[in-house]
């Protein structure tokens, strides 16, 4: 797997750190406008458990492309969660 170097997101006359924030910052707040779309359109316990499940997702997209590796107790706090998010959803 080919990972970007770390000139990839460099800006002119921005440093590699300010331009990465500057990205994140971006994401973060496309992200909270989403969330507060879904819930103008959505119930809110629904949407609410679906957005806790980004952190399942980051969890798995760790492992998958990343290689990282998690004891019992990630493992076994990954099933919770998405059993929470399950029961918290589910009519």
């Amino acid at each position: 797997m080919h990972l970007p170097d770390e000139n990839c997101l460099r800006i002119e006359g921005m440093s590699n750190s300010s331009a990465q924030n500057t990205a994140g910052s971006a994401w973060a707040s496309f992200s909270w406008l989403a969330y507060f779309a879904a819930l103008k359109f959505g119930v809110t316990s629904k949407v609410a458990a679906i957005d806790r499940l980004s952190v399942a997702f980051v969890f798995l997209l760790g492992v998958l492309f990343l290689g990282e590796t998690h004891s019992w107790r990630g493992r076994l706090g990954l099933f919770l969660l998405v059993g929470g998010v399950y029961l918290i959803a589910a009519d």
